[in-house]
């Protein structure tokens, strides 16, 4: 993916990939340019044109057009699941204490953020 913004171009097949977010409505990555900028790529999830939160999937909000919980699955579900569902994906720019921020916060153990970042 490649965007630019504010004059400058962030380009994930340029970037190095730093780290990955997994999440049910999608993964967010860390990316480094070539002359040190970070950025991050975020991917949502949409169902039914409503943004799914981070702590929420697709069997969450739609169960019966999700392979793994519906009770019937073939090729009217999946077009079903064309139809309703959308994915996004957008950059970022993240000046380097916001990348120190988003790594602790997605990237340590939850007994470690509050320390981490009350140091920062």
């Amino acid at each position: 993916m490649k965007a630019t913004i504010n004059g400058k171009t962030y380009d994930t097949e340029k970037a190095k990939e730093i780290c990955n977010n997994p999440s049910p409505d999608g993964d967010d990555t860390l990316y480094r340019t070539p002359d040190g900028k970070f950025f991050v790529e975020v991917t949502s999830t949409f169902a039914d044109g409503v943004q799914l939160r981070p702590d929420q999937s697709l069997e969450d909000v739609a169960p019966e057009i999700s392979p793994g919980t519906a009770k019937v699955w073939g090729e009217v579900q999946y077009q079903e699941r064309v139809r309703r569902t959308r994915t996004e994906r957008r950059i970022i720019p993240l000046s380097d204490r916001e990348t120190l921020v988003w790594c602790v916060k997605t990237q340590l153990p939850d007994c470690f953020r509050a320390c981490v970042l009350d140091s920062i």
